[in-house]
């Protein structure tokens, strides 16, 4: 965590240069190659104390990137909704913004440490013991390569309303519908659309202005 700080200052930098998006994508692959030194400092692996030491420490080092990132996204999001709302309509709500972000980081905290951790750290394979634990670091990494392919799938620069519009949930919602449709399977999916979701909300382009009235 000692060069978090630091980090915190460059990922602002790279984030004013290239966008929010190439920003946390690079903090995302930061946090990966840096468990992935983790992961190779393995005693099985290399016995010597020396380059396990070398190993640890230059992980640490690179995903203290991603850890700077993970510490300012979750505020900085939306704060900067508000202001962009703030500014386009002369009204904001950072509360409401807050509240689904902390929704996010319960559901986050619920699979990641409540229901991944307790599940794996307990497996042994060929007698070893810690197998399970090392498994969470491969997780970790499996995640954090998966979320840099999702997050490609918007514009770079794009950004609109909560995150993305309605419309572009719907698109991607056909796409994961067409998917599981494939499969020959009993499937549930559930959305959440919020363009409208109170009186003076994001109204997109593909809308028609039918009354004076927005609500």
């Amino acid at each position: 965590f000692a060069p978090v700080p630091l980090m915190l200052i460059f990922y602002r930098m790279v984030m004013a240069k290239k966008g929010y998006r190439f920003a946390f994508q690079s903090a995302l692959a930061a946090f990966a190659l840096g468990m992935v030194f983790m992961c190779l400092a393995y005693v099985q692996w290399f016995p010597d104390v020396t380059v396990r030491l070398i190993l640890g420490a230059t992980g640490g080092v690179v995903s203290s990137y991603g850890i700077g990132a993970f510490f300012s996204a979750p505020t900085a999001m939306p704060t900067q909704i508000a202001a962009d709302e703030m500014k386009r309509t002369g009204k904001s709500h950072p509360s409401m913004f807050f509240a689904v972000q902390g929704i996010v980081n319960s559901i986050v905290a619920a699979i990641g440490p409540g229901l991944i951790w307790p599940n794996l750290r307990n497996v042994s394979i060929g007698g070893n013991d810690l197998a399970g634990t090392h498994m969470m670091t491969y997780f970790v990494i499996v995640f954090a390569i998966l979320a840099i392919i999702a997050a490609g799938k918007l514009p770079e620069g794009y950004a609109q309303w909560w995150g993305y519009e309605d419309a572009k949930l719907f698109s991607f919602a056909k796409e994961t519908l067409t998917e599981l449709a494939a499969k020959d399977q009993p499937f549930n999916m559930t959305m959440l659309k919020a363009d409208t979701h109170f009186p003076d909300g994001y109204v997109c382009a593909h809308c028609e202005q039918e009354y004076d009235n927005q609500y």
